[in-house]
């Protein structure tokens, strides 16, 4: 399965002395590869790019780094058709390269690893020149995180001089991300110790069963307390031979990234299975583009302080989406290996620490990045997501002459949040004690809800609050809270995410988020989620905070540092609609109006565009209608390009006609199905909505934001009709379901009709 035609070798030609080896015309990513990168959105960047760096050849920066490394990986199928990972280990100098196009390598697999079988193999030995052995390679220094990988096929192999050469099909560069630092060194007594092994039956490979994984503490603790493995695939695709073979690659996070678990199968079978994220990396997909067309997968675990190997293969499968993938910090997607059989190799490794490892080792990107202890308990906060958890302050940050940010972590130090996604909100309860001195008796609560102005830690919240005139809890928040101070939250909710306009993320097409006020607040974590996007893929988006002035604007440095991760693509303007002597540095002055809006969007035209917006309800509807009316001064924005969010309660922007029913004047029986709860509705009583006569009742019903925005107190009418005293809610909603928060019994045709909910 890792044979490959000569044609791998393709035509090299020369001239004015430099070499010009052409990509093959289908480009230097295989049609795997590609149909990943056409599924997330970034195909055609990643075609450009890749015809840039992807060569046929070692550059000589490459070749010098190879001969200077005492270790580097190879990765090769091996006589069961698995692929497999081999750390090859010797003194600085074992690796050549005579010409661009060769390698040759003074080291074989370590006696006893599954590679070591298929190099011992005459098969292997009996070189054919027209179908070639495929190895694949990973030159990794990890003290300076360097990286390069290529891909080529056996033309010679020395069993006795224990060498081989390779001839180079492909090679390009890596980046440095998830790559620990650590120094190691090449251990001569352990080498010439496996040279004698590899005469000996001792150095046949030993495999293990997969419940080996379960029994054995060593290579348990190996596995779910790794910082780092290197994984094997292969796509032997012989319509394509430019793409037969094998690759091998690096897998970097925090300890505890890789989960080991036992799953039932169809058939009820115990099945051993291995879980790990994929971070946001280079999106070249050499690897799950592999297991798109071959899910056989090898990894190699190493623990370098006792010089132990492990090697784990068996078949693989990528889960693209779904609760796991959300609750895991930086999490992509996951990867799932049902293990199929296991090799443990202890102190033969011909490497040792330089360096006892320690934490100022870790990569740096790693605290944006989460592991399975964090996205387990997240899990469990998120089939909690009903019940109200209690957090302390940690730190208040004035952001605006009115803004105050409130930092909330919980108790437990190091314990995961419930993960949130950019845009959505904190709902929060405190109790009537606090707010009203003359009830300090009351058991009754006030909710509220705040965006989270933040991208998403998994281990804090931030809520960021405007003091409002008036305002019961923002005043009180602002005067009475401290850091050290306890608040009660919910999960975070709502539907006001970058996902309304998924496909235009996905393609790349333009983002604009309008911010009025404190309106910034869910728009700023979108902007950072497309600035980290932006790092590694084409990104169009402009940033747009409407402020009375420049003392009122906020986040101001934290938007700078999202628009710095890519100048040319991320953008941000300042309107300020009553600059006061000394405003110099707003780029708008005025109301927000279509020649401003056309001037900030272009050179693209503002109906390409896709807008999110938020603030008070005066500017969005101002700037709704100015979206998307057709007339003079209209901008002709299609409706389904335009994303809002209230803050406070307020009617859809879009319109059309209130088709709630009539609400009662009469009392009015309600029950409750799944409670077993009946009771009476009065218009006179002390409830506002169905959704606190529900909690009056003592039942546990679920709520997001209680303003009609979010969804999340949807209820099934089964008899009866509802009637909406504000207005249609916001919230999209099935015509037999009720929203509890804002509803209220509507006037029934029969005085003794019951209004039936399902809750």
């Amino acid at each position: 399965p890792n044979r490959l035609p000569a044609a791998v070798l393709g035509e090299r030609s020369r001239g004015s002395g430099i070499m010009t080896d052409a990509i093959p015309p289908g480009g230097p990513f295989h049609k795997y590869e590609k149909e990943i990168q056409t599924r997330l959105g970034v195909r055609e960047a990643m075609e450009a790019q890749g015809r840039k760096i992807v060569r046929r050849y070692l550059t000589e920066q490459h070749r010098v780094f190879f001969n200077q490394l005492p270790y580097f990986l190879i990765g090769a199928v091996d006589l069961k058709g698995y692929p497999q990972a081999s750390l090859l280990a010797a003194k600085s100098g074992f690796t050549t390269s005579p010409d661009p196009y060769t390698l040759v390598v003074n080291a074989l697999p370590l006696p006893g690893e599954p590679l070591a079988d298929l190099f011992a193999s005459d098969e292997t030995a009996n070189i054919d020149a027209n179908r070639k052995l495929s190895i694949a390679g990973l030159g990794i220094e990890l003290h300076t995180r360097r990286r390069n990988r290529f891909a080529g096929h056996l033309t010679k192999l020395d069993r006795v001089g224990c060498s081989f050469s390779l001839a180079i099909a492909q090679t390009f560069g890596n980046c440095p991300q998830y790559i620990q630092t650590r120094e190691l060194e090449f251990l001569q007594h352990v080498d010439e110790s496996n040279k004698r092994l590899r005469k000996t039956t001792e150095g046949a490979s030993k495999r293990e069963d997969p419940s080996f994984l379960l029994k054995n503490k060593e290579a348990r603790d190996l596995i779910t307390t790794c910082d780092s493995f290197f994984v094997a695939t292969a796509c032997p695709d012989e319509e394509d031979p430019y793409f037969c073979g094998t690759d091998v690659s690096h897998r970097g996070g925090n300890p505890g990234f890789v989960k080991l678990d036992t799953v039932e199968s169809a058939s009820g079978e115990q099945l051993v299975e291995l879980t790990w994220p994929d971070f946001l990396g280079n999106f070249h997909f050499n690897t799950l583009g592999n297991l798109q067309y071959n899910p056989k997968a090898g990894l190699l675990f190493v623990d370098f302080a006792n010089r132990t190997t492990l090697h784990v293969w068996g078949q693989a499968t990528v889960v693209w989406e779904g609760e796991e993938t959300e609750a895991f910090i930086g999490a992509q997607r996951l990867v799932k290996l049902v293990v199929e059989g296991v090799c443990m190799l202890e102190g033969r490794l011909p490497l040792g620490e330089a360096r006892p490892f320690d934490q100022s080792m870790f990569a740096p990107e790693l605290p944006l990045t989460g592991d399975w202890k964090q996205a387990e308990a997240a899990l469990q906060l998120r089939k909690a997501k009903e019940e109200y958890h209690t957090f302390y302050v940690k730190r208040l940050v004035k952001e605006a002459s009115d803004i105050l940010s409130v930092y909330l972590a919980p108790q437990t130090p190091s314990t995961p949040v419930a993960m949130h996604k950019a845009g959505q909100f904190l709902p929060i309860r405190i109790p009537e004690c606090k707010l009203f001195p003359d009830k300090e008796t009351s058991p009754a609560y006030v909710y509220r809800t705040y965006s989270l102005s933040h991208i998403p830690s998994g281990y804090f919240y931030r809520i960021s609050v405007k003091r409002e005139e008036g305002g019961l809890v923002s005043s009180w928040i602002h005067a009475n809270l401290r850091e050290g101070d306890v608040l009660e939250a919910k999960a975070p909710a709502g539907s006001f995410t970058l996902d309304l306009a998924a496909k235009a993320v996905k393609e790349g097409e333009p983002i604009v988020l309008l911010a009025a006020g404190v309106g910034a607040t869910p728009l700023l974590p979108m902007l950072q989620q497309l600035a980290d996007e932006a790092r590694r893929q084409p990104r169009e988006a402009i940033y747009v905070q409407v402020s009375r002035n420049k003392v009122s604007v906020p986040f101001r440095k934290e938007v700078a540092a999202a628009c710095a991760a890519s100048p040319y693509r991320l953008r941000s303007f300042n309107v300020y609609t009553r600059p006061v002597d000394g405003d110099r540095d707003c780029d708008f002055s005025g109301r927000l109006n279509a020649e401003i809006l056309a001037q900030i969007v272009a050179p693209h035209s503002p109906e390409s565009c896709h807008f999110f917006m938020c603030g008070p309800p005066t500017f969005l509807k101002d700037t709704y209608d100015l979206l998307s009316s057709a007339e003079e001064f209209g901008l002709q924005v299609p409706k389904s390009h335009i994303h809002y969010e209230f803050f406070g309660a307020g009617e859809r922007l879009e319109g059309g006609e209130d088709d709630s029913g009539i609400p009662t004047t009469e009392p009015v029986k309600v029950h409750f199905t799944e409670s077993s709860v009946e009771t009476l509705w009065t218009p006179q009583g002390n409830f506002k909505s169905l959704l606190e006569l529900a909690e009056a009742k003592g039942i546990s019903a679920p709520f997001g934001c209680r303003l009609g925005a979010c969804g999340t107190c949807s209820a099934k009418v089964i008899c009866g009709k509802v009637a909406y005293p504000s207005g249609n809610p916001r919230a999209s909603l099935d015509p037999q379901s009720a929203l509890l928060c804002q509803a209220v019994p509507a006037k029934a045709d029969n005085p003794e009709d019951v209004l039936q909910i399902e809750l």
